[in-house]
């Protein structure tokens, strides 16, 4: 079987073109594609598949083996993925639409250098936010606690921090990724904890989609962050620890909170054989 290993701002997956019908795993078999020593080496697993309706099909695994959740820089990966095979978009418009665990999403490759592409994505709005002690928590495709950092994000362990929220009650039995937010000049500066990876990665869509929303609520639009983007969107520029995305989305005064995009690279790294 052929595999392919792509990366979004450093998150980075094993993408499975599954249109042949083989492309079934087991939990077991998925973490050991996705373990760094043992095998490939990812922060998840997406298999891209038919779909009788749109354009294609994203199924997306967690590096444990878990399913059932969105990946933004997955789903940017996917879209260049399905480019790069030579597939057009039925709409005709250069929007692909596709099928994700969350519902559908659409998304266009903007500009491509190699390997190398900026993509588009458009993610589901987001119907309800909660305070949680001194953070935000939100479904951006799956579960996010966004908090503020005390001394410096930098100086954060997230190794010691990330599980203490991760593995709260109050989220039992699914239980949240983690993210922390600090505003640093012009650009909203975001670390991620991510379950089903269980430790930091480099970058997570929906958390800074979450960190980006839960930013607006506590500063407003007029936080240094905040840029105007076409058609009524703000427009939030996010570094994560490797990369830098762009999150926007319609202002409001609170949810839901709709038009979110996800933009930043996409980039295929290898294939191999397995």
């Amino acid at each position: 079987m052929e595999v392919y290993k792509y990366q979004g701002a450093g998150n980075d997956f094993v993408v499975i073109d599954g249109r042949g019908g083989n492309a079934v795993f087991t939990e077991d078999e998925i973490r050991r594609l996705c373990d760094r020593r043992f095998g490939i080496g990812a922060d998840g697993l997406i298999i891209f598949d038919r779909s009788s309706q749109y354009d294609f099909s994203m199924k997306y695994y967690n590096s444990d083996g878990s399913s059932g959740m969105m990946c933004g820089n997955g789903g940017r990966c996917v879209i260049s993925f399905a480019a790069s095979r030579g597939i057009s978009p039925r709409s005709g418009d250069g929007r692909f639409v596709f099928e994700a665990p969350d519902g559908i999403h659409s998304g266009e490759v903007l500009s491509a250098d190699g390997r190398r592409s900026q993509v588009r994505l458009k993610m589901n709005d987001v119907h309800l936010v909660e305070p949680f002690w001194e953070g935000l928590y939100m479904n951006t495709g799956c579960p996010h606690l966004v908090l503020s950092s005390m001394s410096g994000i930098e100086k954060l362990n997230l190794a010691e921090e990330g599980p203490r929220w991760r593995y709260d009650p109050s989220f039992s039995p699914v239980g949240t990724n983690v993210n922390w937010a600090e505003i640093q000049n012009d650009v909203l500066r975001v670390r991620t904890y991510e379950k089903g990876v269980e430790g930091e990665t480099l970058a997570c869509g929906t958390g800074v989609i979450a960190a980006a929303i839960a930013t607006y609520i506590r500063y407003g639009v007029n936080a240094p962050v905040f840029t105007s983007a076409d058609d009524g969107l703000v427009k939030c520029h996010v570094r994560t620890n490797r990369d830098d995305l762009f999150v926007e989305f319609r202002p409001s005064s609170r949810a839901p909170y709709t038009d979110i995009w996800l933009t930043g690279s996409a980039e295929e790294v290898f294939t191999a054989q397995i």
